[in-house]
């Protein structure tokens, strides 16, 4: 089945655009199953814009299996190499997507909220680290996020590809113009119903 090029010029915005690759970074490109297509267009978009991708699949079905039957000493254990992998990288970019986003919702909370303290470094690295890890999330079309949102599946991607795939450049212009004008004033007044 041929890539939407939707898909290739969203994995191009991203490594262009969003993280600002620079030749040698490396690029940690993480996402589930569902977002395959888009995983191989941002591996070929690191590698053609001289970047290094690390790949990080997450598999459907592994996570509900690891809280179900993880010992205490599992749940435990903090993945020092994968902090050392991102603590390398100079780009993050996490894929949102979910075969089932329902998966866990019979796990046992408490294992739930063990392992998230566990993983705390990590997940505050990337996010909250902005001088050392450049990060974007981006949300990829699949069934279960379409169904979550009450949409077909053409109607969800046209909603996400059509939310993303913007002129990014002239809605920077805008922004600034928006900017430059709150920073002349002193005070906002606002006027109109129901303010």
């Amino acid at each position: 089945m041929p890539t939407d090029l939707r898909t290739r010029k969203l994995a191009q915005l991203a490594v262009k655009d969003c993280i600002e690759m620079k030749k040698g970074d490396k690029v940690i490109i993480s996402g589930g199953e569902e977002a395959i297509p888009f995983l191989v267009e941002l591996y070929k978009a690191v590698i053609l814009n001289g970047g290094i991708p690390i790949s990080r699949v997450n598999l459907p079905e592994i996570s509900d299996f690891y809280y179900k039957h993880a010992n205490e000493e599992q749940l435990k254990h903090f993945p020092e190499y994968w902090f050392d992998t991102v603590k390398q990288a100079q780009s993050y970019i996490g894929i949102d997507t979910s075969e089932n986003t329902r998966e866990l919702t019979n796990c046992d909370s408490k294992k739930l909220t063990e392992r998230g303290k566990i993983m705390h470094p990590i997940s505050d690295y990337i996010c909250n680290t902005r001088d050392k890890i450049k990060r974007v999330t981006i949300a990829y079309p699949c069934p279960t996020l379409a169904q979550d949102a009450e949409m077909s599946n053409s109607e969800y991607e046209n909603f996400v590809y059509g939310a993303c795939l913007q002129d990014w450049t002239n809605i920077r212009k805008l922004a600034k113009k928006v900017i430059s004008k709150f920073k002349e004033g002193s005070s906002v007044h606002l006027i109109g119903e129901n303010v």
